[in-house]
């Protein structure tokens, strides 16, 4: 029987992007060590999560190596017997990662030598490549006559782990993408029946996972002390759920303890057993139906142990209608509130009085940009229902492409109103209809635009509800290169005018300044540097993330006090509303 060309071929290509384990590592590590790194792969994904965090790919000899010395900070050739971590200047670690390549050879006593070196705080973390995924048995028995090559099983692994004085604190198996489809395919369901034949009696170490490409095994020189149990629902997942939730809730998953799920389906109340009361759930871009669902969800949320928190990344007035309805319960009815400007928390306190300000974050920072010398000027715009905000100055955008022509041109995401207006033939819409009408697209796709602009535009009117919006699209633009040309409303805290981008008062000004960006191409190139190295130093995820767990410990920490809160909140509403007769 032989393999077909598309098994084969998405088989390789997701063992090879499984290869990159970046998301388990804590994303504060100031110091990485990873042995069997290849071409390094996972060293330049976690360098643009923490840009300046030393890391060190150790391997043998060859192309993969040399590859990776463009990517990490040093490629070593060598192995975990013959490391010498002070040679190295790493005498104190906070990662340092096996693979099973290296694994095959690792003793108990050369574990004990290596965690003289890792920091107290530390986490070593070992991949153990599965021989029993379907799809390298389904190659081994397509090929004959052997088997894939068993290494180190999770008992060893656990053994030798403890022996140099580690605790496993988590394991988990590695599912690619797209195999959860191929378990239903006919061709995939024949050929595991014959190989499952042909195997008989041989054993494969874990071989009851089938699905399962590699093994992720966690460990620390520190006991396990607190463990918190971590519910995240998104109803903004298009928009604003990576930045608010997804980003966020990935690097908390990588503290020892934290154990985070996104529960998609709905608030399932019987996830998290074993983490008695320290379980604590975040609703954010969801609203509840009515009232009656509302103090129904809470009451189930409150008996399964859950501290509620409710994040909100926009002023309440945008889903005025949804949460009348619900008589603001997704506010009065949480224990605590997280929000991402001040400006935005003094509005939530009038509903609830334990608000934290949770600022908007950049999980990674792409490489810096090196810019064209010559080319036309791209001009980005991606923002959803900004008619009012952009009408005054859309007469200056097409006095400003009579003016240069072919020298600029423009890409723009979600908003066709504004690319129809514009009076050029260069111009390109990204999205399509199909993608919830051309409103949103994936939100690499974003980012990836965004990294071909020179110039953003952040047009935002002074109003109540702009007023309570974040600076994270001039932190997007930053990162990836583009200068904008924004609004003191949301940006003239953050965007240092004249050194960082542009702000704009009025149209005149707007004409004036874009066409300096478009002109001075040395100057523009100067401020995107300057706005690329702000983000860098203060505005990355991975500097901020344990801010949150600093938060829910103490929230958790208050429970019986929040809790007794919570109650009373919901009588005054009862009280109030029934005495309007709102309440039946």
């Amino acid at each position: 029987m032989k393999l077909s060309a598309r098994m084969k071929d998405e088989g390789e290509q997701g063992i090879a992007r499984a290869e990159d384990c970046s998301e388990w590592i804590p994303p504060k590590s100031s110091s990485v060590v990873e042995f069997g790194c290849g071409e390094g792969t996972s060293g330049r994904a976690f360098l643009r999560i923490h840009p300046d965090c030393r890391y060190i790919g150790v391997d043998v000899e060859g192309q993969p190596l040399r590859a990776a010395k463009h990517h990490l900070s040093e490629a070593v050739a060598g192995n975990p017997a013959t490391f010498d971590f002070a040679l190295h200047d790493a005498a104190f670690v906070d990662c340092i990662l096996y693979h099973d390549s290296v694994l095959r050879g690792m003793t108990g006593g050369i574990l004990r030598r290596h965690m003289a070196s890792l920091s107290r705080e530390g986490q070593v973390m070992f991949l153990l490549e599965n021989p029993g995924y379907f799809r390298r048995m389904a190659q081994a028995y397509c090929a004959q006559p052997s088997l894939p090559c068993s290494g180190m099983s999770l008992t060893e692994l656990f053994r030798m782990a403890g022996e140099a004085g580690l605790h496993v604190f988590h394991w988990e198996a590695v599912h690619l993408p797209g195999d959860e489809e191929e378990k239903n395919r006919p061709e995939t369901q024949k050929l595991l029946q014959a190989f499952e034949e042909w195997r008989g009696a041989q054993e494969v170490p874990m071989a009851r996972d089938v699905w399962a490409c590699r093994f992720v095994v966690r460990a620390s020189l520190k006991p396990m002390e607190n463990r918190l149990f971590l519910q995240g629902l998104s109803g903004d997942l298009p928009a604003k759920g990576h930045v608010r939730m997804l980003d966020a809730h990935g690097f908390l998953r990588t503290i020892q303890g934290v154990s985070c799920i996104m529960d998609a389906k709905g608030a399932d109340m019987s996830l998290g057993e074993g983490f008695e009361d320290r379980k604590v759930i975040v609703r954010q871009g969801m609203h509840f139906e009515d009232a009656a669902t509302a103090l129904r969800q809470i009451s189930a949320m409150r008996q399964a142990g859950r501290l509620i928190v409710y994040d909100l990344d926009d002023h309440p007035m945008r889903w005025g209608e949804s949460y009348e309805k619900s008589w603001y319960l997704d506010f009065i009815g949480a224990h605590a509130l997280q929000t991402s400007t001040p400006a935005m928390a003094e509005v939530l306190r009038k509903y609830n009085p334990h608000v934290k300000v949770l600022h908007n974050e950049l999980r990674e920072l792409p490489p810096r940009r090196v810019y064209k010398e010559d080319g036309p000027v791209t001009i980005f715009f991606g923002a959803l229902n900004r008619e009012q905000d952009w009408k005054d100055i859309m007469p200056e955008l097409n006095r400003a492409i009579r003016e240069h022509g072919d020298k600029i041109r423009f890409k723009v995401l979600s908003d066709k109103a504004f690319y129809e207006a514009l009076q050029t033939r260069n111009k390109e819409f990204v999205g399509n209809d199909a993608c919830y009408g051309g409103r949103f697209v994936p939100y690499g796709v974003y980012l990836d635009v965004l990294g071909t602009a020179d110039i953003s535009l952040l047009p935002l009117r002074d109003n109540e509800f702009n007023r309570m919006k974040s600076d994270i699209k001039f932190i997007e633009s930053a990162a990836y290169g583009a200068v904008v040309l924004a609004s003191p409303v949301a940006y003239g805290e953050t965007v240092k005018d004249g050194r960082t981008g542009f702000l704009y008062r009025n149209p005149k000004e707007f004409r004036h300044r874009l066409s300096r960006l478009i002109k001075e191409r040395p100057r523009r190139h100067r401020m995107a540097e300057h706005a690329y190295d702000y983000v860098r130093g203060e505005r990355l995820l991975s500097q901020h993330y344990e801010e949150r767990l600093a938060f829910y410990e103490e929230l958790l920490a208050r429970k019986d006090e929040l809790d007794r809160e919570l109650i009373l909140r919901l009588a005054r509403l009862a009280k109030r509303l029934a005495q309007k007769g709102e309440m039946k």
